[in-house]
């Protein structure tokens, strides 16, 4: 039979979530993806004995938590492909470039789900070349991005998209009736596009989630 551990729960659970190399409010979230609901305000007073849960709820958290910890150190990986196309931030790319996985970048699926905020699953990767978002986006970057699944449209982040120009990927800012496609290199112009022509106009691919550093 299970024995009560001989240090005491708070200590226990500050080694365990320690282990994990993530924030608190991480924690909570990949506890409840494990069927194990925690406030972040319950953790606290866990670690700092202003109160205890019952001994089948302590072994329950931190078997939990040493889950997650064998994942953030390395057990569940995603192979995130590469694919064989370029994102242009000038005048497009091809649209008719076969998108062909050209290689693998491999992401601890659990950081991965942290630090971009995706389903590990749905990301990609790809090229930027030309030069219409410089600085912020430099030709030859690798961008990650994540697979457009018809989501709403998030103000200000960048999208791959295919547009008149062919491929293009351009910073989206949501206006009422329009949709500005604009170019972070203030020598390019912003196009403002009707929100019906844009649906009709354009393809929405993938939204860029990090280049180098997040976006």
């Amino acid at each position: 039979m299970p024995t009560t551990p001989s240090r005491p729960f708070s200590a226990l659970i500050d080694d365990a979530i320690h282990r994990t190399r993530l924030t608190l409010d991480q924690v909570v979230v990949e506890l409840a993806a494990r069927d194990v609901s925690v406030s972040r305000r319950s953790l606290l007073n866990y670690k700092s004995e202003a109160s205890t849960p019952t001994e089948p709820r302590q072994r329950a958290i931190l078997s939990a938590l040493a889950d997650i910890a064998g994942d953030t150190d390395g057990d569940d990986f995603v192979m995130v492909p590469e694919l064989a196309v370029e994102a242009s931030a000038g005048d497009g790319a091809d649209v008719d470039e076969a998108e062909v996985v050209v290689g693998y970048m491999a992401i601890n699926r659990v950081v991965a789900r942290h630090e971009y905020g995706f389903d590990p699953d749905r990301l990609r990767t790809i090229v930027v070349r030309g030069t219409s978002n410089y600085p912020t986006l430099r030709p030859g970057q690798r961008l990650v991005v994540s697979l457009y699944a018809g989501e709403d449209l998030v103000d200000g982040a960048f999208y791959v998209m295919t547009g008149p120009s062919g491929r293009i990927i351009k910073r989206l800012k949501l206006r009422a009736g329009v949709i500005l496609v604009v170019s972070d290199n203030h020598e390019y112009e912003t196009l403002e596009v009707p929100v019906a022509e844009f649906r009709s106009d354009y393809e929405v691919h993938a939204m860029a989630v990090s280049v180098s550093a997040p976006l």
